[in-house]
């Protein structure tokens, strides 16, 4: 659910109202030049910035940049453990790309993880590995590295399917070995713009409104949203 809010400066930011099963939202909303990227989803799931820098669209919207040596660490929580289901959805853009991670979460108690990857082609990956040995990987039909802001959202159901929709389209997606354990136990790892806790593959570019779900969502924020970032 949405609803629009006029800013003090005469600009209307459409305001995310997270549900239930939003359990990580970075709005940037009153952080701006500060180190610390609140999560307004009520489980205070706050990302503590290393690097990067905030920049305003000329909608009015806080989001942050990163130029291939930044990230963001959330720490580990109740909240963000043991899921079967889940949705991971922000807005991105980019212009280099050479192969670099948006989200990434491991757990040093099980090995069990989760990563979002741009390719040096432009395209993306979901890769994770849940309840085997075996990692499933699905990568998006489309390349894009265009210097524009694009949605992104990757969708895996309770072991029935995963799919990548790119701009509210379907982009990508599989039924086959998709794997139906639990994510994620204590003492995981989560960072935004490089792999967990190797600290490489750093992420390029901008990001904004990054949210985590422990469901799976439709794409239907794009039609909200897409006009604060002009597209």
């Amino acid at each position: 659910m949405s609803i629009i809010k006029s800013t003090l400066r005469g600009h209307k930011i459409l305001k995310y109202r997270p549900t239930a099963e939003c359990v990580l939202y970075l709005p940037g909303e009153g952080d701006a030049y500060g180190g610390t990227i609140r999560d307004i989803s009520g489980n205070t799931n706050h990302g503590t910035i290393s690097g990067a820098t905030w920049t305003r669209l000329p909608s009015g919207l806080w989001g942050l940049y990163f130029d291939g040596n930044d990230y963001v660490t959330i720490a580990d929580s109740l909240s963000l453990r043991n899921f079967t289901s889940f949705s991971i959805e922000t807005w991105l853009k980019t212009a280099s790309v050479v192969g670099q991670c948006i989200y990434s979460t491991d757990s040093l108690l099980s090995n069990k993880y989760i990563y979002l990857y741009q390719l040096a082609t432009g395209k993306l990956r979901i890769g994770y590995r849940d309840d085997d040995a075996l990692e499933k990987l699905l990568d998006s039909n489309t390349a894009w590295n265009d210097n524009k802001y694009h949605h992104i959202l990757v969708v895996r159901t309770s072991g029935a399917s995963v799919e990548i929709f790119v701009d509210g389209v379907s982009d990508g997606s599989s039924a086959v070995g998709v794997g139906t354990g639990a994510f994620l136990q204590a003492d995981d790892l989560k960072k935004i713009g490089t792999l967990w806790d190797l600290l490489s593959d750093y992420f390029t570019g901008y990001l904004a409104l990054f949210r985590i779900h422990l469901t799976a969502v439709t794409p239907s924020n794009y039609a909200k949203e897409r006009w604060i970032f002009g597209v």
